[in-house]
Formats: structure tokens, sequence, C-alpha cells
């Protein structure tokens, strides 16, 4: 964006290219641009104001639909180890207490053995029957997926993607081995059209179980321990730069294109880790590992701000913080803020003091309960605003 000083006419740009780039604000009488490979293609915006910028940008690179009424209300999450009766227990505390919630959140620990689209069964004895029975007390549950596939012959993701030679390549022709939470990672090449449709296949019967919506992360992608340039594109055609910032919205395409077909009556909900522009027709963004810290409760303000700027308007941040230790009044600020924001999802790590709305005792659990009630009462509120979102690209305000 652009505003003149004087008249307070704003014009944009948007350049169409997913190489890395660097903009140089630092100059007083120039503006520096460099990306580093890709075409030159500048949209240009008149304004005059931001409303039109955005909805003549959003009209360019897609807008996000409405979604599901569901995907509005609060959500909880946490990287925990749950078994099958946690979970249960978990949404009876939330009933018991008066506290409305409308989804609850599994991370990596419902797999077994981090390999994606399984369940752990010692921990989740039968997934069906838990869903259904959160499902007849008003909640869903949406489990976190990533893009890496452990490589392990035998397993029947890598089996298939191997065979149909669906994975990302090396130079050499070899299939690209990251390292991951599974330990030897393979990744589906998503640049091409096949790899997305069976990614989709995938999650249809992944979600056919009874799961409501679907988590991406890790989707940069991130690679761990191994540096990311070897992986190559389009069956080993394209270099790593070339796609790596696109890689995030591909994969939500695959991922929503198999909610579709499993939930064709059904409005999709996918949430993703990473994006670029387009990546609001999609999925909706939370801004990645916080800590539990004033300045990054801070910090979520114009971050969330300049996303909804950029034509994406379904984000938020970890209420609470993801990393790190909360405390009583950092919760209670968070959920006051929090649950004002286009996403809602109070999450945070293994390994760190629970933060529940419960956690700090009745004071903090007052204030908590307050700020989800006010959301959920101003919810037709919140409903119109997506909707006006989903006509002309605006944030979510």
């Amino acid at each position: 964006y652009h505003q003149d000083a004087d008249s307070g006419a704003m014009s944009a740009s948007f350049i169409d290219n997913g190489h890395r780039a660097r903009y140089d604000l630092r100059p007083a009488t120039r503006l520096d641009i460099l990306f580093q490979g890709g075409q030159y293609v500048e949209y240009l915006f008149g304004g005059p104001d931001m409303p039109s910028i955005l909805r003549d940008y959003s009209a360019l690179t897609g807008r996000c639909p409405l979604p599901p009424l569901w995907a509005l209300g609060y959500h909880q999450c946490r990287w925990h180890d749950y078994t099958q009766p946690d979970v249960l227990a978990l949404a009876a505390q939330h009933r018991h207490l008066g506290i409305p919630v409308d989804t609850l959140w599994l991370d990596i620990g419902y797999m077994r053995g981090y390999r994606v689209f399984t369940w752990d069964a010692d921990r989740f004895p039968d997934p069906a029957a838990m869903l259904a029975q959160l499902r007849n007390d008003g909640i869903r549950v949406v489990t976190i997926i990533d893009p890496g596939v452990k490589a392990e012959p035998g397993y029947e993701v890598f089996d298939e993607g191997r065979e149909k030679e669906l994975f990302c390549l090396t130079d050499g022709g070899d299939i690209y081995i990251g390292q991951v939470w599974p330990g030897d990672t393979a990744f589906p090449d998503f640049v091409k059209p096949e790899a997305r449709a069976w990614w989709g296949r995938l999650n249809a019967k992944h979600v056919k179980s009874g799961l409501a919506g679907i988590w991406n992360d890790m989707n940069e992608p991130a690679t761990g321990n191994k540096p990311p340039d070897r992986m190559r594109f389009g069956g080993g055609k394209f270099g790593h730069e070339r796609y790596h910032n696109a890689y995030a919205m591909l994969m939500a395409m695959g991922t929503v294109e198999g909610l579709h077909t499993a939930m064709p009556e059904l409005r999709t909900f996918v949430l993703s880790r990473a994006g670029s522009p387009g990546i609001q027709r999609f999925a909706a963004n939370w801004l990645g590992d916080n800590m539990s810290r004033w300045d990054h409760l801070w910090l979520s303000m114009p971050m969330g701000s300049g996303l909804g700027l950029s034509g994406q308007p379904f984000v938020g941040a970890d209420i609470g913080g993801f990393g790190e230790d909360c405390n009583p009044e950092l919760l209670a600020r968070w959920m006051q803020h929090g649950l004002m924001t286009p996403f809602a999802r109070n999450h945070n790590a293994i390994g760190r003091i629970a933060q529940y709305a419960w956690s700090f005792g009745e004071e903090t659990l007052a204030a908590a309960r307050d700020a989800v009630r006010l959301r959920y009462r101003l919810m037709p509120y919140i409903y119109a605003a997506f909707a006006a979102a989903a006509e002309t690209g605006e944030p979510v305000q």
C-alpha cells in the first residue's frame, strides 16, 4: 500500500512471483524490491482507498468462502498425549463449567508413530465412536495432518506415493528425504495435480471417521535438520525456490478437494500454518508457534491485522501462547483479546503447564468464561462480518 500524506488517497501494487523476495523501505525517495528469480508481473491498484484496493486485490487472488458456523466458535487445542477417555473428559469439563466450545483439536500424539492418516489404536481404540459421542454433544474434532510421510516400506501411504511417483525428488531422481516427526520423511509433490488428488483422497478417507476439518502444519515445508534446497517439484523439473512459498497453498487445495468429496453437502474447514496469496480461498491461517509472553500477545495484533489487510480475513494467534509457560493474568487477558479475533483457539505445547480456561483458578476461569460467552453473544455480528469478507475481501473486524 502507498498513501499520499496530503490527500490520504491510497494506491497499491502486487507482484505475482512466488520466489523469495525482499522489500527495502529504508530509502527516503525510493522503494527497493528484489525477487530471487521468476517472472516480473506487477498489478497496480488505483484505489483511491483501502476498501477499494482490497476489493480489487481479492477479486484477483480470491476471497475466503463463508466458513461453517462451528468454525467461528471457540476452539480448544493442546499438544498432549491424550487418550480417548481424556478427550471425552475434556469435552465434559467444558460443559460442566459452562464454557462454550465448538471444537476440540488433536495434535500429532493421536497418530501411530507420527504416521499421517493413522490413529494410535492403544490411545484411541474406537475413534469413530468417540467422534460420534462428541458430535452428539455438539462438539467437532479437527486433527493435524503434516505433509511429511514416514519413509517406511510397508506403510501404505508411503508405498502408494512411491509406486505412483507422487513424492518430491532430488536432482538425481531419488525421493527427497527430510527429517521430521516420524524420522525419515518423504514429501508429496503438490505441484503435480495427481499428487493433490491423491492427497485429497487420503483426507477424504480420514474424515470419514467423523472428523469435521483438517489442520495443515509443517507445510512451509519444514524438513527438520535436512536443508530443503534439494527438494524439487513437478517430477524434478523445478528447483525448490520455484514452489517453496506455494507449497502450503497447493497442499490446502488438495485437502479441500478431498473434504468436498467426503462431505459435499458441507462447507469445508482447513487451518494452515503457511500460505501465499490465494491461501484464503482454501484455508484459515494461524500465526504459528508463538510464546506465552506479553510481547507476543501484542505482536499478534499487527500480525493479524496485516494478514486481514492482505486478503486473508480468517486468522488468529494461539491464545495463551504455544511455547513457554502461561500465567493467570496473561491467560485472562489473552482470552479476552483472542476471543475477539476471527479465529479463536487456545493452544499450547507439550511439556508446558496446562492453560485450559480453568487451569489457574476461579478468577481466571470467570474472566475466560465471560470472554467465550461474549463471543457467542456476538456470533450474529461475527457471521455477518465473514459474509461481508466473502463478498468484498475486507477484513473481519
